[in-house]
């Protein structure tokens, strides 16, 4: 890949958490960016990702395609330690 591209957030955290349902092929071309042009990422995904964080947090269970976010690692790296 010469440009880096824009990451959807499923994609972004499939590669950030290590999840299987990113093939071989497609992390491998995301391993290969360089600290110069690593993909991009929408403020939104950050937004999506810390509102399942908080709402986990709080108790409520988002529907999300596959439960993806509460069974993934991210909500223990975001759970606040009380």
């Amino acid at each position: 890949m010469n440009a880096a591209p824009l990451l959807d957030t499923h994609i972004w955290l499939w590669w950030l958490l290590g999840d299987s349902s990113l093939k071989g092929k497609e992390k491998s071309s995301l391993d290969e960016f360089d600290s110069q042009t690593r993909p991009f990422l929408c403020d939104v995904s950050i937004w999506e990702a810390a509102l399942a964080a908080a709402a986990q947090a709080h108790g409520l269970r988002l529907a999300t395609r596959g439960d993806r976010i509460r069974k993934s690692r991210l909500v223990a790296l975001w759970k606040p330690s009380i």
